[in-house]
């Protein structure tokens, strides 16, 4: 991966699908989660594979940018692509490169390393990281193979590529949703983000759009020094602590929203008829900002069970 020219950043899936007709479209045979969102989308594939492998699942995670090599962006159940299968799809990328005399930026080899690996080691999921926006990202060859789409908080990321405002940047990122599969939206920082989203569902109509609250941390500590430690500073949570998801803490997007259903979601009709108990679970992540990135999570593996 070293010794390709980086030829910077062009939004569009248009080369990688040439590139991808030589490779027989894999990403048509794989079955995605895409997970997109300025903060909190790592979490989310980290709790999400987690989850899943747990559950006996073989999973394919790609992650970007990488950690200490671009290899590593490209995992299996946490083992990364070894360096033989790693020379060998560079090659085969090479070729068909030659063929359709399709240059691609770093990212897309990168995103076609991931899909051509993962549909030969033939995963159950494939759990893909946006990387730069979502409408034209490169992981969009994949929309319409998405079972599920996580749409994390959203704030100002990449001004001036993706768009100047929160609005434009919420608008390009929505372009993940797809209209066969299912939406999860975390809780959003400002209300005008989640109207955006709202737009987007009405005109994608995919089969569910959830905006889901946090989760919430259940007072379980026993250390007084930790405990002050907490009180002094509300940001900082324990390793290991408590937490609970209520499931009927969510909106559903599909329906009209009033002002007050925006942020934060409000409770639905399973809220007032409770038919499932809240899940009660621990995680090692630290951060308050969790809490959304847990639920988000949570809730997409929630609509696994109902599209896989």
């Amino acid at each position: 991966m070293t010794t390709v020219t980086t030829r910077g950043i062009h939004l569009s899936c248009e080369r990688l699908n040439r590139v991808l007709e030589a490779f027989g479209h894999p990403e048509q045979r794989l079955k995605v989660v895409r997970v997109g969102g300025t903060n909190g989308k790592g979490s989310v594939c980290a709790c999400l594979a987690a989850i899943l492998h747990e559950a006996h699942y073989k999973v394919g995670t790609f992650n970007s940018p990488h950690l200490l090599e671009p290899r590593d962006s490209i995992a299996i159940n946490g083992v990364p692509v070894d360096s033989a299968s790693w020379a060998q799809l560079h090659k085969d990328i090479d070729t068909a490169e030659s063929l359709h005399i399709t240059p691609l930026t770093n990212f897309e080899r990168l995103t076609l390393c991931a899909l051509v690996w993962f549909d030969r080691q033939q995963v159950d999921l494939a759990i893909l990281e946006v990387g730069v926006g979502g409408r034209r990202d490169a992981t969009s060859v994949c929309q319409r193979s998405a079972l599920v789409s996580v749409l994390t908080s959203i704030g100002l990321d990449h001004v001036g590529l993706i768009g100047d405002t929160l609005t434009e940047i919420a608008e390009e990122k929505s372009g993940i949703i797809n209209p066969g599969g299912v939406t999860i939206v975390a809780e959003q920082p400002y209300p005008e983000i989640v109207a955006v989203l709202k737009n987007a569902v009405d005109a994608m109509q995919p089969q569910e759009a959830l905006l889901v609250a946090p989760a919430r941390r259940l007072t379980m500590l026993t250390d007084a020094t930790t405990k002050d430690a907490i009180e002094d500073s509300p940001e900082i949570l324990v390793s290991g602590n408590q937490y609970e998801l209520d499931w009927s803490q969510r909106t559903d997007l599909r329906q009209p929203l009033s002002p007050r259903q925006q942020s934060p979601p409000s409770p639905t009709t399973e809220a007032r008829t409770p038919t499932r108990p809240p899940l009660v679970f621990r995680s090692p992540l630290l951060g308050s900002f969790q809490l959304a990135n847990f639920a988000a999570a949570l809730h997409a593996v929630d609509a696994l069970r109902r599209v896989y």
